[in-house]
């Protein structure tokens, strides 16, 4: 607990000095190297406490009333903190040379002072046992991630999204603080060490409230809306740890209420369905249809955490019904889901990032061709667009294999409840799937097959080294990962163990066992890539030294192809849009339709804006945006005026003090 400590002090130091040398690209490298120093110091207490089931737990003198400077860290918190140290380090790594355009600006120098910050504050929320530590951290979290959002403050869209975040994440945290005061409340206590004895309303007040505050920042559906405006907004690198794990921080809240509640209602696991089944479908969908790249992987994000949340469904059902291995299985999926999410879409932000840093564009319908000059990031991209979609051998697929597993194991009951419900998983997960597929063969291909859609792309090479060296070792953690199932399903066995009633319920299984399963089918279908390499390869040889005609492509006598003349990103995906029109209520709109035979300007663009963007939640914040205009008076930049402010609030406490 000393190390994880040092390392917090570590990232504050780094990040002020940082802040302090404006326009310095050294800063950058001081800015980065305290992510790294925490890995290094953090890492391996971090491993043996999640591998070998161990508990550290420290406390220290706080005055902050009803407060208790309490820490701990157990395999739960240990498994989220492996993605934050790990992601974080190769997040600023990228960041060094992502950041050297934009660092020189010196209102935007205190980047890596965030950065830190951010991290600190999602440590902080793993490591809190006490509910006001626990908001203390959950806020430093909050706004560190907004000003880095606000990154490039000089861009309306920019304000915009980070106005939307901003409002997003403190509705979020409004039910989380509504939370821990019920929980004080009835327990007699804001410490956050052992079960509560709540009755059943209680307990399942306090879960729906987990729901809303936590899935705010989880970005379960309909409390989505800010990840597609803040990930495009921020720069790449933070966008990978907002993604990969920052939203995570919603999914490790709802876990430890539930472990800290001495049962399980059933509902609670429906519930969790619903909202999974319903995320992973409604952000895939919206997904397919986004031509920015960056609000493509933001709405993944949203399928994926619907993806999270059916594990955790179906662990939470199997454990209300008695059924061991539904509820291992079901939990083991969701949370090893989590590690996962953080590699492949860490990975496809950077590789985002890095066709941002080199084309200056993120619009698939302006790039295509990159395949050939940026041939590390396609790889990487390929790689994480494989992982994302649950294809084997790569780690996607088995966090998706066991919850796929577990959701066979519930309809295999054959109760009505069960049956239902298995076979709703059983149907949308591989839809979901096959949709996700679609939308990352639609941004791969476009974006690094076929030929530049502009001149200026032809001059493109590939990204700075150390922006290519944390896309690789990110893509090496996805093929990697599968291999590794017995360490981690022992660690998510040590997890899954500390839910209430879960060790006598399940003493005769073990999740260990399915390991084996899993790296045998990895190892098939690894063969089958090696395979086709060796083909390839020989292939090659054959052909080596053979003279190459070149001619042009015949099409019914027209024989003179043009870049504009392939698909793209919107064509592409057009009948899948189509198909869901009526969940997403595209827009098309044509500029200068034909009017003439020869046409001099004509073009159609489309667009396809979050419907609860759109009808609700965009009133929601035009009415509130009215409301502060009228209430502007009150900060008007009149001194004399804020001395009446506190001349009044310090009448009022004397008052108080005195009654």
């Amino acid at each position: 607990m000393n190390l994880l400590l040092i390392s917090i002090i570590i990232l504050l130091i780094t990040g002020l000095i940082s802040a302090c040398l404006p326009g310095k690209k050294t800063a950058n490298y001081i800015g980065a190297s305290g992510s790294l120093i925490s890995l290094i110091l953090c890492i391996v207490p971090t491993l043996k406490c999640t591998f070998e089931n161990n508990i550290i737990t420290t406390s220290l003198a706080w005055k902050i009333p009803y407060a208790s400077f309490s820490c701990g860290l157990d395999p739960l918190s240990g498994f989220f903190l492996i993605s934050v140290l790990i992601l974080s380090a190769v997040g600023s790594v990228y960041g060094i040379k992502y950041m050297e355009k934009t660092f020189s600006t010196k209102d935007r120098h205190a980047s890596w002072l965030w950065y830190n910050l951010l991290e600190i504050g999602m440590m902080g929320v793993l490591l809190s046992r006490n509910s006001i530590m626990f908001i203390f951290a959950w806020e430093i979290m909050s706004i560190s991630s907004f000003f880095l959002v606000i990154h490039e403050h000089t861009e309306k869209t920019s304000r915009d999204s980070a106005w939307i975040y901003l409002i997003a994440t403190h509705i979020g945290t409004f039910f989380i603080i509504t939370l821990f005061i019920v929980l004080a409340a009835f327990s007699g206590s804001f410490e956050l060490t052992e079960s509560m004895k709540l009755s059943s309303t209680v307990s399942s007040i306090v879960f729906v409230l987990a729901i809303m505050g936590f899935g705010s920042k989880a970005g379960f559906v309909p409390f989505h809306i800010w990840l597609p405006e803040a990930h495009p907004a921020a720069p790449s690198h933070v966008s990978a740890v907002m993604s990969g794990i920052m939203i995570k921080m919603g999914i490790y809240g709802i876990l430890r209420i539930m472990i800290l509640q001495q049962e399980i209602i059933i509902w609670w696991g429906i519930l969790l369905l619903a909202i999974g089944i319903i995320s992973g479908f409604w952000g895939v969908v919206l997904a397919i249809a986004q031509q920015n790249l960056k609000r493509l992987l933001a709405y993944s994000s949203v399928e994926n955490i619907g993806i999270i949340a059916m594990g955790l469904g179906l662990g939470t059902l199997g454990l209300s019904l008695k059924l061991p291995l539904v509820a291992i299985l079901g939990f083991a999926g969701g949370i090893l889901h989590v590690l996962n999410h953080s590699f492949f879409k860490g990975l496809l932000f950077l590789g985002a990032g890095s066709v941002l840093h080199e084309t200056g564009s993120v619009d698939l319908d302006q790039l295509g061709g990159l395949g050939k000059k940026m041939p590390f990031t396609s790889f990487g991209f390929l790689i994480g667009s494989a992982s994302i979609s649950g294809l084997p051998p790569f780690n996607g697929f088995i966090s998706e294999f066991l919850i796929y597993i577990a959701a066979l194991k519930l309809f295999a009951q054959f109760v009505s409840l069960s049956t239902i419900m298995g076979l709703t998983i059983i149907f949308m997960l591989p839809l979901i799937g096959g949709l996700a597929l679609a939308c990352f063969t639609k941004a791969a291909g476009i974006i690094f097959l076929g030929e530049s859609r502009n001149i200026y792309l032809e001059k493109i090479n590939e990204s700075p080294k150390l922006m290519i060296i944390s896309i690789i070792f990110l893509a090496l953690g996805c093929a990697v990962i599968p291999y590794l199932c017995p360490l981690i399903l022992n660690a998510l066995n040590n997890i899954v163990m500390e839910f209430p009633n879960m060790p006598s319920l399940a003493a005769h299984y073990n999740l260990t066992e399915y390991s084996t399963v899993l790296i045998r089918l990895s190892c098939s279908f690894l063969i089958f890539i090696i395979l086709g390499i060796v083909i390839w390869f020989i292939r090659g040889r054959i052909l080596a030294g053979k003279p190459i005609n070149h001619t042009p492509t015949w099409d019914c006598g027209y024989c003179k192809p043009t870049p504009r003349m392939q698909y793209t990103g919107s064509s592409l995906t057009d009948p899948i849009v189509k198909f869901f029109k009526k969940f997403i209520f595209p827009i098309t709109k044509a500029k200068h339709p034909d009017k003439k035979f020869f046409p001099k300007t004509t073009f159609v663009e489309s667009e396809t804006p979050d419907p609860f963007n759109r009808f609700f939640y965009g009133k929601i914040f035009k009415g509130i945006s009215r409301i502060l205009y009228i209430l502007k008076w009150i900060q008007n930049g009149n001194v004399q005026l804020y001395i009446l402010y506190i001349t009044i609030t310090l009448f009022i406490l004397i008052i108080w003090e005195l009654i």
